[in-house]
């Protein structure tokens, strides 16, 4: 019983924290101005980290509602499912091991000036880059169990 309300919170959880970064992301002023195309906001769609960003807010939204409404045997999970091991996943580990990797190898080549300015904030640096393969880590051993 514990381990299920656990599981319900955790992606209610994870669908705060992925919502609070774009909320950041798009009200703080200094990354709007760092669009490709400046000013247009929905150009940050062409960088896989904001795709990334997205799918995980609206997988683990999906997620929380399935878990707190109860549908655990219904099409909408079994869909679910599939996108995440078909999709979800394998862009956010791409995008984890990406940009660790590249961090670790050459630090210098990642932190031009507007990266600097976004790795002002550490904690959103994290959601972008971290935050998505440990949640699906955590969802996938979760999902395992029931």
């Amino acid at each position: 019983m514990l381990y299920q309300v656990l599981f319900k919170s955790s992606n209610l959880l994870f669908a705060a924290s992925y919502a609070f970064t774009l909320y950041f992301d798009y009200h703080t002023e200094v990354f709007y101005n760092l669009c490709p195309v400046p000013g247009f906001y929905l150009s940050k769609f062409v960088w896989l980290t904001f795709i990334n960003l997205n799918l995980h807010l609206i997988y683990n939204t999906l997620a929380a509602i399935i878990a707190l409404f109860g549908l655990t045997n219904s099409i909408i999970l079994n869909g679910l499912h599939f996108i995440a091991t078909s999709l979800i996943f394998p862009v956010g580990l791409t995008v984890t091991v990406l940009f660790w990797a590249l961090v670790y190898l050459d630090p210098q080549f990642l932190l031009d000036k507007e990266a600097e300015i976004l790795m002002s904030a550490p904690w959103f640096n994290h959601c972008l880059h971290s935050l998505p393969l440990l949640t699906m880590t955590m969802d996938f051993f979760a999902l395992a169990s029931f």
